[in-house]
């Protein structure tokens, strides 16, 4: 057989290699006169001087293959093949195509296959196993949950396979899991794309595509799409007045029969047969002229049963219930039209809806404004203004803290919620807030040193302030300008230390059973042996399954380290009132112009570790572009490595 046959066998699989019963004149390696370029080939090509003829195919996923090559059909091929199929059964079985390929010159074997035609069988044989289910989602984090809800259902199954990919280091190695096939893929959209120019739609394509799910749409709309379309109501013969209260709803019924108008009645006052007479009279048949319109209160409305109202009146907003206002839209749904309805619906038929608001309901004039510009209905100016003068006030409410995204980033990314507003924080400067006299220390321009204490992001750290240098200060001290070192913190640890060092007294015993701390007071911590922390109770809880004062702990604030934990009462020391008045000696710190890839909210672990070891417990050099009150954002941040001086 060995002089019949010019064989070269390729796989990607050890098994082939495994097996002691192989003959040893057939040994591939030893029938290539020049240097084996092992490859995985997909294709079949058929031309003249080519004979193939295809093994095996199985409905498994594509894991290997094997590639004969021969210089010409022989009889012996077959017995070859029946050993081969007998002797290496792993490859056949986890394989798609294992093929037989005649040509001429076997040492060139690797250039059988037309690059054109071996691309365009590509995207033929790719696309068996690409996603039937595409999932877009606007984060990182969204994507990623729904993959962990997704294999938490399937868990139990080898089927669906699923896929997730993310920017921020997840995509990387991912290409091997997707020319094996998943089922499902979840991802988010630049991602996605990014992956597909990148392999020429090779290793994604979405020619296999039955369903596509939007997470999160309300965000991948405005995100990622420039125009919505939206259908728009018009008028109808029946009404339905829906108001909140019970009070509400007997003052609008006696309004309407003071006009002559046939008004019904719906209220949590009536007994249940009085509701099904209401709706019984609502369902029979009415002249055109006289056409019911029934007032019901929010909480009796689902008992009614009405689903063919042709105009939606809301005489007030349910300010405590987000599911009864969407709920009031169910009068409308049997005139409601079909996305999947084939010709012109009669404009008659159509649905509508009005809004009565009085600058009383100012506070909900954000989250109605935005709910009308999503559905497509237009917004009256004077509520636009109304919504305007809302968002100002929200802007500088001096009770919410400066918006985290706005520091970052220099503006709001949150996407919308289900109330209407993207963020409850506070977007606006408000100088007695952002820049009180207590922080008048901290450097406004120039350079600073700066040791980092705690990371919180990937661009977002607390630090301790060491030198600060400012040109402006002194403008004969040179380019850099005169150092001002910053000594504060070490001589308040010194004091402290000291203070805590005297025996007796009561200073190293915490608060009684009986004694609750002061919200916003600062007390201290002994977080290792006699190394001790300030810190700022943030809030008191009971610890759970406790209910006695012994079992409450308090949230705190490490004001001079940076971060947030949790500790029993009695680990709380009280101090002296002039290291209880002390500022912070933890500063905010913002690493300008850096933002998460592909519009991301958040960064991902991957990001947030390796910036951990880039940066934490360093020194760090950076020029101030911006100080407000404790925060200093930094623009360029580095780390300066100084060479060892040669002689």
């Amino acid at each position: 057989m060995k002089s019949a046959l010019d064989l070269g066998i390729a796989t990607r699989c050890r098994d082939l290699q495994s097996f002691s019963d192989v003959p040893s004149d057939l040994e591939p390696y030893t029938q290539f006169e020049a240097e084996i370029d092992f490859k995985t080939v997909f294709v079949r090509q058929v031309l003249q001087e080519y004979s193939e003829a295809l093994c095996k195919r199985a409905s498994r996923c594509l894991l290997n293959q094997v590639v004969v090559c021969t210089s010409r059909w022989t009889e012996g091929m077959d017995s070859l093949l029946r050993l081969l199929r007998a002797q290496h059964s792993p490859v056949v079985l986890f394989s798609s195509f294992a093929e037989a390929a005649v040509y001429a010159r076997v040492p060139t074997f690797v250039r059988y296959v037309d690059p054109k035609a071996r691309d365009a069988a590509l995207l033929v044989v790719c696309a068996m196993f690409q996603p039937l289910v595409l999932v877009l989602s606007s984060t990182w984090k969204g994507a990623q949950r729904i993959y962990d809800q997704f294999k938490l259902l399937t868990q139990d199954s080898k089927i669906p396979k699923c896929g997730v990919l993310y920017a921020g280091g997840s995509e990387a190695g991912k290409e091997v899991q997707l020319v094996n096939g998943v089922d499902v893929l979840i991802a988010t959209p630049l991602c996605l794309l990014r992956v597909m120019h990148k392999y020429d739609h090779l290793v994604v394509n979405l020619k296999r595509c039955c369903h596509l799910v939007l997470d999160d749409g309300e965000r991948l709309i405005e995100e990622f799409t420039e125009e919505v379309k939206l259908l728009e109501g018009s008028r109808g013969r029946k009404a339905v007045v829906c108001t909140s209260s019970h009070e509400s709803a007997l003052k609008v019924h006696r309004l309407l029969q003071s006009e002559s108008i046939f008004a019904l009645l719906l209220h949590d006052g009536l007994p249940m047969v009085s509701v099904r007479g209401v709706a019984n009279e609502w369902a029979a048949p009415h002249k055109d002229t006289c056409a019911p319109v029934l007032v019901a209160q929010d909480n009796i409305l689902s008992w009614a049963g009405i689903r063919d109202a042709a105009v939606l009146v809301h005489y007030d907003v349910p300010e405590l219930s987000r599911f009864n206002f969407g709920f009031r839209f169910s009068c409308l749904a049997e005139r409601m039209r079909s996305f999947d309805a084939k010709g012109d619906s009669d404009p008659r038929d159509s649905p509508l809806a009005h809004l009565i608001l009085t600058r009383d309901n100012a506070h909900l004039s954000v989250q109605l404004a935005e709910f009308l510009t999503r559905v497509g209905a237009k917004v009256p100016p004077a509520f636009e203004q109304l919504a305007n003068e809302e968002l100002q006030r929200r802007a500088c409410n001096p009770e919410r803290p400066l918006c985290a995204h706005l520091k970052s980033f220099g503006r709001c990314l949150a996407p919308p919620t289900t109330s209407g507003t993207a963020c409850r924080d506070r977007h606006g400067v408000v100088a007695a807030l952002d820049r009180p006299r207590g922080w008048r220390h901290l450097p406004t321009s120039g350079e600073v040193r700066i040791f980092v204490t705690k990371m919180v992001d990937a661009t977002y750290f607390y630090a301790w302030v060491l030198e600060h240098w400012d040109p402006a200060a002194d403008p004969t001290a040179g380019k850099g300008g005169a150092a001002v070192v910053h000594t504060e913190f070490q001589e308040a640890m010194l004091e402290m230390n000291a203070y805590f060092a005297v025996p007796g007294g009561d200073r190293h015993i915490g608060l009684g059973e009986n004694e609750s701390p002061v919200v916003g007071g600062v007390y201290a911590v002994e977080v290792d042996a006699d190394q001790f922390h300030r810190v700022q109770v943030v809030s008191v809880m009971p610890e759970s399954g406790g209910v006695a004062c012994s079992s409450l702990r308090a949230e705190v604030f490490h004001m001079d380290h940076g971060g947030s934990s949790k500790v029993a009462l009695r680990r709380l020391l009280r101090l002296p009132e002039r290291l209880a008045r002390l500022p912070p000696f933890a500063v905010e710190v913002f690493c300008c112009r850096v933002q998460p890839q592909d519009r991301d909210l958040e960064w991902t672990f991957q990001a947030e570790c390796t910036s951990h070891s880039l940066v934490t417990e360093k020194e760090l050099v950076g020029k101030v572009v911006l100080c407000l009150g404790n925060t200093l954002w930094l623009d360029p941040l580095v780390k300066r490595t100084y060479l060892d001086r040669s002689g």
